[in-house]
C-alpha cells in the first residue's frame, strides 16, 4: 500500500559505502530520515552517542538531524547502504545531496522539513533479509541514483514507497542499544572532551573508578578493542571530521586530537583512512 502519512516524501541521496578494517567516520548532523542496510562484513554505527552492531541483515531507520559515526570491524571491509528519505519536501526540483553538517548550504532548508509521527520515533533497527522486498527497494535506489539520478516523479515514488516498506520492517521493532557498565561509560565521556590530553591506561582506570586489568577487559567485551586502540580511533575520527569540516593546517589538526608529531600523525591516519590527511581534505564529505 501507499504511505499516506508521508504523501510529499521523496528520496535525496542513495549510495553504498565501504570502510576498510578498523576506520572510523563521523557525520555530525544529518538531516534525513536514513534507512541503513548491511551489506557485508561487521561493524557497528553510533548514533546520537548509542552504539549498535551492524552486520549483513541488519536494518535501522535514523532520525531526523541524527548524528552518526561508523565503526568498521577488525577484519575485512565493512559495507552498508544508506537511502536518506526526507518526509517532506517541498515543490520543485529535488536536488540530490543531504546536508551532513550544521555549515552546509542545505542545512534547514525550508523546502526540506521531518515529518512527525509516533510510529517511527527514534531509532529502529530490525533484521531485513537480502531476499526481502525492503532490500530489494533499497538496493534499486542506490543502484539507480549511483548509475544516473531519477526524474523528480521517481524520487517521490521511492521515498513515499520506502517510508512505508520501513514502517511495516520496524514498526513494532525499537532499537536494542549494547549495555556498557558504568566504568566503561564514564571513561568514554571523558575521552571524548579530553582528546589532547595523555590519556595513558592509568588515567583512563582512575576515571572510570577500576584497574587497568577490568578496563582492558570492558573494552574488549563490549568495544571489541583495546583503550588504547580505541583512543586512538577517537583521536582519528575527530581529525577526520576537522580535516572536512575546517581549515585547519594537517599539523594543528593533530596537535587537537592528541597526536602532535606531525609524521605520526600523517602515518597512522594514512593506515586509518587509506590516504594522507591532506589528499583526505580534497575529497570532501563521504555520500
Amino acid at each position: 500500500m501507499e504511505s499516506v502519512a508521508f504523501p510529499d516524501a521523496a528520496l535525496a541521496l542513495a549510495a553504498h559505502l565501504t570502510l576498510p578494517p578498523r576506520a572510523r567516520l563521523a557525520f555530525p548532523r544529518v538531516q534525513s530520515r536514513m534507512v541503513l542496510w548491511g551489506i557485508a562484513g561487521h561493524g557497528a554505527v553510533v548514533v546520537n552517542g548509542t552504539r549498535f552492531f551492524v552486520e549483513r541483515d541488519t536494518l535501522m531507520l535514523m532520525p531526523w538531524n541524527h548524528r552518526i559515526r561508523y565503526e568498521a570491524g577488525e577484519e575485512g571491509a565493512f559495507a552498508v547502504g544508506g537511502a536518506h528519505v526526507i518526509p517532506f519536501h517541498g515543490p520543485g526540483p529535488i536536488t540530490y545531496h543531504v546536508s551532513h553538517s550544521e555549515d552546509d548550504e542545505w542545512a534547514d532548508m525550508s523546502c526540506r522539513n521531518d515529518a512527525f509521527t509516533p510510529d517511527i520515533e527514534g531509532i529502529r533497527r530490525s533484521v531485513a533479509p537480502a531476499n526481502r522486498p525492503l532490500r530489494h527497494l533499497l538496493e534499486y535506489a542506490a543502484q539507480l541514483m549511483m548509475r544516473r539520478p531519477p526524474q523528480e516523479d521517481v524520487l517521490r515514488f521511492l521515498g513515499r514507497r520506502i517510508l512505508a516498506e520501513v514502517h511495516d520492517a520496524l514498526v513494532t521493532t525499537p532499537a536494542k542499544p549494547t549495555d556498557a557498565p558504568g566504568p566503561l561509560r564514564r571513561v568514554i565521556a571523558f575521552v571524548e572532551t579530553h582528546l589532547p590530553a595523555d590519556l595513558n591506561l592509568t588515567l583512563l582506570a582512575l576515571v572510570g573508578g577500576t584497574s587497568v586489568d577490568t578496563l582492558i577487559r570492558h573494552f574488549k567485551k563490549h568495544l571489541g578493542v583495546t583503550p588504547k586502540q580505541w583512543v586512538l580511533q577517537q583521536r582519528l575520527e575527530r581529525a577526520a571530521y576537522l580535516l572536512l569540516t575546517t581549515n585547519i593546517k594537517s599539523r594543528e589538526v593533530g596537535e587537537e586530537v592528541g597526536i602532535p608529531d606531525p609524521y605520526y600523525f600523517s602515518r597512522v591516519f594514512k593506515s586509518h583512512y587509506g590516504k594522507p590527511p591532506s589528499k583526505f581534505r580534497k575529497r570532501g564529505l563521504l555520500q
